[in-house]
C-alpha cells in the first residue's frame, strides 16, 4: 500500500476492482489507494455500516477486504480471506485541485461510474506521525454511507470508465458556478436526494423535482399552453438530439410491438407517473403502460427498471446541463 500522505482525501465507497488502473487524475485529485495507515483510521466504521446493512449484523467485516463470488440473482458470497495488500480501498486525494470537495462529489455521483465519497477524515488525525490508530473524525454525509451500502452490499468489484468520469469531472470544473447559479443547484439537490430510499414514489417524485428545476419555469395562471409538461417534452427532446450516443437519454428506445414509441409519449407517461405518486393517485397503470412498451433491454421488473431509467435520465440531464449550461438557463426560461 502507498505511505501515508496527510493531504485531505475522501473515502470512496465503491468496491473498485484490483485491476482498474490507479492512481489516476482528475482536475488536480487523484483516485487512488490509500496506505495502511489510512485504511485503520476509517475501515471500522465502513464494517459498523456494512454489517448493519447485511442480515441485521450477522456478517462483520468490510466488502473491500473479501474475495467476492457469485452475482447472479442469488447475491454475493463474501470470503474474508484477502492479504491486506490485495484490499480494495480507495479514496480520493487533493493534489492541486481545480474543484472543491462538493463539485468533485457532485461529478463523480453523476458520472456513469456513479462514485460515491462520503467521509473525509479531518487530516490532522492521519499525520505520519501520529500512531496509526488515531480516531477517525467523518466529514460529509454519514446517511450516504448507509443508503450505498444497502442498496449496493451486493455488487461485485467495479471496473468503472475512468476516462468517462474524468470528463464528467473536467464539465464541473468548467462550469461557472457565479453565472450559472441554477446549474449548481440542480447538481446540489440530486446529491440532497439520494438519501431517500431506492424505488420508492418518494425518490421518483425527488428525482423529478432535480429535472424540474433544471428545464422548467413556474407556468403563468392565464397562459393554458405553457403547462409544465409542455416544457419538459420540448426541453429534454432538445437536449437529447444534441447528446452524443453515448450520453444518450434513452428516451427513442421505446416501442409497442415493432413500433417506436415517440420521445414525447415517453416523456408524458414518466411526467404522469410523477403526477399520480404526488396526487396520492394509483401509479399502476403508468406502470403497466412501461411493461408494455419497455426497451428490450429491460429486465421483466417493470417496477425496478422505470426508477432506474429516471436516475439515469436525470444525471444525464445534469450532464447535459454542465456541457451547455447557456442552452440550459434559455430553455428554462422559454
Amino acid at each position: 500500500m502507498p505511505t501515508p500522505n496527510a493531504s485531505p482525501f475522501g473515502v470512496v465507497l465503491n468496491d473498485l476492482d484490483s485491476a482498474v488502473p490507479l492512481p489516476f487524475d482528475l482536475c488536480g485529485w487523484t483516485l487512488e489507494r490509500p496506505s495502511a495507515e489510512e485504511v485503520e483510521a476509517f475501515r471500522a466504521i465502513l464494517a459498523t455500516f456494512f454489517s448493519a446493512s447485511v442480515f441485521f449484523g450477522t456478517i462483520v467485516g468490510s466488502p473491500y477486504e473479501a474475495t467476492k463470488s457469485g452475482g447472479d440473482a442469488d447475491g454475493v458470497l463474501h470470503s474474508w480471506d484477502l492479504p491486506a495488500l490485495q484490499w480494495r480501498y480507495a479514496v480520493v486525494r487533493e493534489k492541486g485541485p481545480q474543484l472543491d470537495r462538493v463539485a468533485l462529489t457532485q461529478a463523480l455521483r453523476i458520472s456513469d461510474g456513479n462514485i460515491w465519497v462520503a467521509l473525509w477524515p479531518n487530516p490532522r488525525q492521519l499525520d505520519p506521525q501520529r500512531p496509526s490508530n488515531a480516531v477517525f473524525v467523518p466529514g460529509g454525509n454519514p446517511h450516504d454511507v448507509w443508503q450505498y451500502f444497502s442498496t449496493a452490499m451486493n455488487a461485485m468489484p467495479e471496473k468503472p470508465d475512468l476516462l468517462e468520469i474524468r470528463e464528467v469531472v473536467e464539465l464541473r470544473s468548467n462550469l461557472d458556478g457565479a453565472r450559472y447559479p441554477e446549474v449548481v443547484r440542480s447538481l446540489a439537490l440530486f446529491l440532497e436526494i439520494d438519501i431517500l430510499p431506492e424505488r420508492t414514489k418518494q425518490k421518483f417524485l425527488a428525482y423529478f423535482s432535480v429535472i424540474e428545476s433544471l428545464l422548467t419555469h413556474a407556468p403563468q395562471p392565464n397562459d393554458s399552453v405553457d403547462t409544465l409538461t409542455r416544457q419538459l417534452k420540448r426541453n429534454i427532446i432538445v437536449l437529447s438530439n444534441r447528446l452524443p450516443p453515448s450520453r444518450s437519454l434513452g428516451i427513442a428506445m421505446f416501442k409497442n410491438g415493432t413500433d417506436r414509441v415517440s420521445p414525447p409519449t415517453v416523456v408524458s407517461q414518466l411526467y404522469g407517473y410523477r403526477s399520480a405518486a404526488a396526487h396520492g393517485d394509483d401509479t399502476e397503470k403508468y406502470l403497466k403502460w412501461f411493461s408494455r412498451n419497455k426497451p428490450d433491454t429491460w429486465s421483466a421488473d417493470t417496477d425496478a427498471e422505470v426508477h432506474s431509467f429516471v436516475r439515469r435520465l436525470t444525471k444525464r440531464l445534469l450532464i447535459a446541463a454542465m456541457t451547455e449550461p447557456q442552452l440550459v438557463v434559455d430553455l428554462k426560461s422559454a
